[in-house]
């Protein structure tokens, strides 16, 4: 998670280092929207996350029946989709599922050789100014010919 995500969902880096949320300090935000989507999904997560302290850990110790009646509502929200005590998985949501467009694969598709013509374009990327330049000394020299035939 970059420094500037943590910082926009008020979340300290040493704070998050000690739930587990990983820190890249090399990290840096190119895009406002997805800043704000992400501090925004960092919120929500933020909000969900329960951190035991040693002092609630000895009184889940000491509390068998509450440890029996916590794993019994676990195994039920496992069966039903949802993750213990009701609450719902955190789903990561890109947003994007409307932008994507399904078309039926076509014999003209099956028949291009896509590699090829990425490479192809590739090669006439990277020569197409030596290329021109090669064309062009050509066609002076043949003017150059042309001109000396005449003399």
């Amino acid at each position: 998670m970059c420094v500037s995500r943590l910082q926009a969902a008020g979340v300290s880096k040493f704070e998050a280092r000690s739930i587990g949320i990983a820190v890249d300090h090399r990290r840096r935000n190119k895009s406002e929207e997805s800043l704000t989507a992400n501090a925004a999904r960092l919120q929500s997560y933020m909000a969900r996350l329960v951190v035991k302290t040693n002092a609630s850990a000895k009184k889940w110790a000491a509390d068998k029946e509450g440890r029996r009646a916590a794993l019994a509502d676990f195994e039920a929200g496992k069966a039903s989709g949802v993750a213990g005590e009701g609450k719902a998985v955190i789903a990561i949501g890109t947003g994007r599922a409307d932008q994507v467009e399904f078309k039926p694969l076509t014999d003209d598709m099956k028949s291009t050789m896509a590699f090829r013509a990425l490479r192809q374009a590739w090669v006439d990327q990277k020569m197409g100014g030596l290329r021109i330049k090669k064309a062009e000394d050509a066609e002076a020299a043949a003017v150059a010919k042309k001109n000396k035939k005449k003399k």
